[in-house]
């Protein structure tokens, strides 16, 4: 009756610890290989059908290898030391226009009120009031200020086009970062649902056969050896929620960090990068199809390349030239301090001023206007000079000129040298995109491999393989966003420029 009790129920515990070593050898690889798993792969073939969110481009990659997808959505970052760049530009504008008008005015008026008394007389005190005002209006063109001002405006504006091309690249940075960490979440949340669940489902076949060994009166091995295979089964299921849990909630935290980031940058993404939603068919591992044959530099990005009379540095050597030129006439006239013209006419209290000036290499004109109490009646002219000579002289005009031959030699070789340093950055920009480019084959290559596999051990593997292999495109990628970064920032080239080839 025992035997027979046990012949019974051993069978069904046996099958039971088979079936939980097998499920939680399932369960752990798909721990140990924690990274993320292709729409396709996780909804199954017929279900990986074309996105249905977001623009027609949420699969095409630009002729520079950045998914447009990716680039339209970060086109739009904005950060508040963007509003300041921007802030400072308009002040530096206003700056300029007030240099290139070269207009002042004034206005004053001086009133007064005095009592007195001439104490020699017999006259009585009496109130005098006074009134005189004074108007001008005056133009002077000053070369350098002007230069300098321009300078300013020029910096400012590069400022301004460095940050928006940092916030650019750190929008798409966060956006693939947020892409690998919700997903990855996501799948390792799914990982530790199935683990607990299959826990439960085991320690509930065990207590069933302990119920059932309890009948006959004989002890389980369980209850005479805790570390039976069985147990051990349940703890390694255990360890390997608990291991899915901790994962999904650090990616959950790099989600909510790259969230954040974009918050910061004023984008909202579009919704959660989690298995069922279309986003999921966003990043590299959509966009980035490699072609057919070997892979190699003469496939490599097109990237734009600079006009050397927009480019900004270019702008900025013209303005350093500019500027040395206006010293170098302003040195010219060192000897000539000051020189006037001016010539006035007075009638009644009303009388009027004009004056023409260089000084220092700064020509002037200005009207004046004078109202008060007066019965002059006169005109004149006059011509005042100021010369000064001294050793000084001879050797500031010789340093303004050799500052003018450094500066338009920094331009000519600016020019000269365009060309090398485009193809030494491009050079290095195919280096990233190399790297991009082998790491998108090897995706290829395991979503090949993961169709062909028929057994579930293959299966597993062929998934873990695939994880690894999006984690590391998606790396790369960030790796080749920076790389093109540098090479648009080398030669002020805006991001958008890559949405623009044709």
């Amino acid at each position: 009756m025992l035997r027979s009790g046990g012949a019974t129920h051993r069978p069904h515990y046996r099958t039971a610890a088979q079936s939980a070593r097998r499920r939680a050898s399932v369960v752990t690889a798909a721990v140990c290989g924690l990274a993320l798993v292709p729409l396709g792969s996780a909804l199954g073939s017929d279900q990986a059908g074309p996105p249905t969110v977001g623009p027609d481009q949420i699969t095409v990659m630009t002729p520079a290898y950045v998914c447009a997808y990716d680039l339209t959505l970060a086109a739009r970052a904005a950060s508040p030391e963007l509003a300041a760049r921007s802030a400072e530009v308009a002040r530096r504008e206003g700056e300029l226009r007030l240099a290139e008008l070269g207009v002042s005015s004034v206005l004053t008026v001086t009133t007064g009120v005095d009592v007195s008394q001439n104490l020699l007389r017999d006259d009585e005190a009496r109130w005098d009031t006074s009134l005189q005002m004074d108007a001008g209006l005056g133009y002077r063109y000053d070369e350098v200020a002007i230069v300098r001002a321009r300078t300013a405006l020029t910096t400012a504006l590069k400022r301004e086009a460095d940050q928006r091309r940092a916030d650019v690249l750190s929008a798409l940075i966060n956006l693939s970062r947020l892409r690998a960490a919700e997903r990855l979440s996501a799948q390792t949340d799914a990982v530790a649902v199935e683990a607990e669940s299959l826990a439960a489902s085991v320690r509930q076949s065990a207590a069933t056969a302990q119920a059932a060994w309890a009948e006959t009166g004989v002890a389980t091995d369980l209850e005479a050896n805790p570390e039976t295979d069985l147990a051990l089964n349940i703890r390694e299921l255990d360890l390997a929620a608990a291991r899915a849990r901790a994962t999904a909630h650090g990616r959950a935290e790099e989600a909510s960090a790259a969230r954040t980031e974009l918050a910061r940058l004023g984008i909202e993404p579009p919704g959660p990068y989690v298995f069922g939603s279309p986003l999921t068919s966003t990043g590299p591992a959509a966009c980035l199809v490699p072609a057919e044959g070997p892979v190699n530099r003469a496939g490599g990005p097109d990237l734009p390349r600079p006009n050397p009379h927009t480019a900004t540095e270019r702008h900025l050597l013209e303005h350093a030239a500019d500027l040395a030129a206006a010293l170098h006439r302003r040195a010219t006239f060192g000897p000539l301090r000051d020189f006037s013209m001016t010539a006035h006419y007075q009638e009644g209290g009303a009388r009027v001023l004009a004056e023409l000036e260089l000084d220092g290499g700064r020509p002037a004109a200005g009207v004046n206007l004078r109202l008060r109490e007066a019965a002059a009646h006169n005109w004149g002219v006059g011509v005042a000079a100021t010369i000064r000579l001294d050793d000084s002289m001879g050797a500031a005009l010789t340093s303004a000129a050799e500052q003018l031959e450094t500066a338009r030699a920094a331009l000519a070789a600016f020019d000269a040298t365009l060309t090398t340093r485009v193809l030494t950055e491009v050079t290095t920009a195919e280096t990233a995109w190399l790297q991009l480019a082998f790491a998108a084959e090897a995706v290829s290559i395991a979503e090949g491999r993961l169709a062909l596999a028929t057994e579930e051990r293959e299966h597993t593997r062929a998934e873990q393989v695939l994880s690894r292999a999006i984690d590391a495109l998606e790396r790369e990628y960030q790796a080749y966003l920076r790389a093109v970064n540098r090479y648009l920032a080398e030669f002020d080239l805006p991001w958008s420029s890559l949405l623009v080839l044709e």
